[in-house]
């Protein structure tokens, strides 16, 4: 059987200017090397590709159908949120080699993270300063608020959350910083600081990635929202502070890897969009180790990347909340993603409410989670009034 041609371009950009640079443009130039390059095309050369019959797709749809049978509850609302995220998936559809190559690539990087790391933004001085002290009012505020007037981006944040419907019950349009900590309080004006920096890592590079990042913000900030609920209705009401923080931060393995993944996807076929099965698999396996790498790098408190790096060893609800005395933010967050899957999809109509109900009934959670899950649902039908 003779091999099949395919003729594949590797585009060598150097377009890097001001804010719409890519963030991993030089990681990609040197992941893709000529050697790399000249090594994947004789790869392609050499191999023989199988012609795709019916008898075969039809083997491969029994096969998804079998694994789907035999997923978990918590392994089914992971791949309903991915199909939230990036759309649903031809999973009968063959992934091509170029997928292949990268998605093999990325994963070294993954497993050898430093030059990733470099190519990172810093943690702006503000967030360095409200980290210390995320639960401690006895902060300098004036000092705080001065640092913020030299980051535009994290106080733009600041002000469109005082401006929020939670904290702007007056409806008084705030325009500026310190009318900002006025409205939002100490702790408020922490979560925006923290919100401003975490914002800026959002995939922002063309129409479809700012679509993704638009919902795995939401996610984020929901995530956030749901640990320090939780966390408010336990007995571990002090840790609300770190679980919102915590909750924000959980994610930062799958925006950074899947920016990675596109923005070297761009820079070897901007053509092509990222969105086979190969990438969902590569966030899956290393976002979560992930999250807990970068927020080791950006010196998080360690009570945080504790419970990022058990997020690694829970898997299950059942063993989440058998752990929960013990660690309570961790678990919490464990919860809490679970419900920001079901959340996500239960707002953007993806499921109905006996689909939410049916759902969260076969997991096993907290007293506490089942009194946030009243709230979702009151929430909800709220919605559905208007």
């Amino acid at each position: 059987m003779a091999a099949k041609s395919i003729t594949i371009k590797f585009y060598l950009s150097n377009n890097t200017n001001g804010q719409n640079a890519i963030m991993f443009s030089a990681l990609a130039k040197k992941i893709f090397t000529r050697q790399h390059k000249t090594e994947f095309y004789l790869s392609i050369s050499e191999q023989e590709q199988p012609f795709s019959d019916q008898a075969t797709t039809q083997a491969v749809t029994k096969k998804q159908n079998t694994e789907q049978s035999t997923l978990s509850p918590e392994q089914h609302l992971t791949k309903g949120y991915y199909d939230f995220l990036f759309g649903q998936l031809d999973e009968t559809r063959e992934t091509d080699e170029l997928s292949l190559y990268i998605a093999e690539q990325v994963k070294d990087q993954l497993a050898k993270p430093e030059q990733l790391l470099e190519t990172l933004p810093v943690l702006p001085t503000s967030l360095a300063k409200v980290l210390p002290y995320i639960k401690n009012k006895n902060f300098d505020t004036a000092e705080l608020v001065n640092l913020l007037s030299q980051e535009p981006v994290v106080a733009a944040k600041v002000i469109e959350l005082a401006n929020s419907s939670y904290y702007n019950r007056s409806q008084t349009e705030v325009a500026d910083l310190k009318s900002a900590f006025l409205m939002l309080g100490v702790q408020g004006l922490s979560e925006g600081v923290i919100n401003g920096f975490i914002h800026q890592l959002m995939p922002q590079s063309n129409l479809y990635f700012r679509f993704y990042g638009k919902r795995i913000w939401e996610s984020s900030l929901t995530t956030g929202e749901i640990t320090k609920s939780l966390l408010s209705y336990s007995n571990n009401k002090d840790l609300a502070a770190e679980g919102y923080l915590l909750g924000l931060i959980s994610n930062l393995g799958d925006i950074i890897i899947y920016q990675l993944l596109t923005d070297v996807f761009n820079f070897v076929h901007p053509d092509c969009q990222p969105n086979s099965i190969l990438f969902r698999q590569t966030l899956l396996q290393n976002s979560k180790r992930f999250s807990c790498i970068l927020a080791r790098h950006w010196n998080f408190p360690k009570v945080l990347t504790n419970s990022l790096a058990l997020q690694t060893q829970l898997e299950s609800s059942k063993q989440s909340k058998a752990n929960l005395q013990k660690y309570p933010l961790a678990c919490y967050l464990y919860e809490a993603r679970l419900l920001t899957k079901l959340k996500m999809q239960l707002h953007y109509g993806l499921i109905d409410k006996e689909e939410f109900v049916y759902q969260t009934k076969r997991l096993t959670l907290s007293v506490q989670a089942e009194c946030v899950i009243d709230k979702i649902l009151a929430e909800h039908e709220m919605l559905e009034m208007i």
